[in-house]
């Protein structure tokens, strides 16, 4: 049986940190995304009025990025890491500190254990329904 210690360290540390960088990974690719199709989708216009053929190659760079923004739902994937790494951070402290839930509670350590693994539950549960829209974009 793991220690209370043990769990804290080898899953609770171990996924907010996952979703940590996984947060911030798709976040990059997002901002990566939007930024540039922002930008083209501004210039497009423009562009083909004096220059036909760059316009029309901008505006196809244009809609490949959509199509993968669209396809790979980085934004929507980023703010389910986030929420999922914030609140396995909130949990922790709420224990740590024996507040909320856990104050004066003898059963303390089995209710952190069931509430971190319904919040990782959750997001793998969130992730999956961003998935399944994702490949219903893809089919069409």
């Amino acid at each position: 049986m793991m220690n209370i210690d043990n769990y804290i360290t080898e899953r609770v540390d171990k996924q907010e940190e996952w979703f940590s960088n996984k947060s911030r990974l798709n976040k990059l690719h997002y901002y990566f995304i939007t930024g540039p199709t922002v930008v083209l989708s501004i210039l497009v216009p423009c562009v083909i009025s004096f220059y036909g053929i760059i316009g029309k190659i901008l505006s196809i760079l244009c809609s490949i990025l959509i199509a993968l923004n669209a396809s790979f739902n980085f934004n929507d994937k980023w703010r389910i890491y986030r929420q999922t790494s914030e609140l396995l951070k909130r949990e922790k402290f709420l224990f740590l500190t024996k507040a909320d839930i856990y104050q004066d509670n003898d059963d303390a350590e089995h209710v952190f254990v069931e509430s971190i693994e319904q919040i990782i539950y959750n997001c793998n549960d969130n992730w999956k329904r961003v998935i399944k829209s994702s490949d219903k974009i893809l089919k069409k």
